[in-house]
């Protein structure tokens, strides 16, 4: 009987067996505020997770993912002219195939930059800069050179001050 109403609950959640804590699990910030933020009534706990501009009234759940880090050798950063590309790997497989994602953002702490030294003729807009967000279709390989990528998102930032960014990408 206790086995099953394990199972159940556990298939409810979209699991297959208990989860087991991982120690020294780092949660991020902006998460522990969420919590917070969800709990400040114990008597009335709120479901409401509105976001400016996300479909979220019938969500229930939120997730969080870091980035996996790569040693230097392997990480990929290209500098061209006036720009420089990151990858940044995240490991979504834990997201069970039956949820529905509702909304899905990429949360970027960005630190300000000095550009008050750097020359740039007239230009009254030099502190400003695009920042796009790509999903990789297609990854580059030994038998093909050429990476496919989809443009999820861009913001125009303003690098003088550091702050959080936050960009869209549910179509990912």
């Amino acid at each position: 009987m206790i086995r099953a109403f394990e199972s159940s609950l556990l298939n409810t959640f979209g699991l297959n067996e208990r989860p087991r804590p991982r120690k020294n699990l780092v949660i991020p910030p902006y998460m522990l505020e969420l919590y917070h933020s969800q709990t400040k009534d114990p008597e009335n706990p709120s479901v409401n997770f509105n976001f400016a501009g996300k479909s979220t009234s019938t969500a229930n759940t939120v997730r969080s993912f870091h980035h996996e880090e790569e040693s230097e050798a392997e990480q990929p950063v290209w500098e061209g002219d006036n720009e420089i590309n990151r990858r940044l790997l995240f490991n979504t497989s834990a997201v069970p195939s039956v949820e529905l994602i509702k909304a899905a953002e990429l949360r970027l702490f960005r630190e300000q930059i000095d550009v008050d030294h750097v020359q740039y003729g007239a230009s009254t807009d030099h502190h400003l800069y695009r920042v796009n967000v790509y999903e990789v279709m297609r990854p580059n390989s030994r038998t093909n050179s050429d990476t496919i990528t989809r443009l999820l998102d861009t913001k125009l930032v303003d690098v003088r001050n550091s702050s959080w960014e936050s960009f869209d990408v549910r179509s990912a």
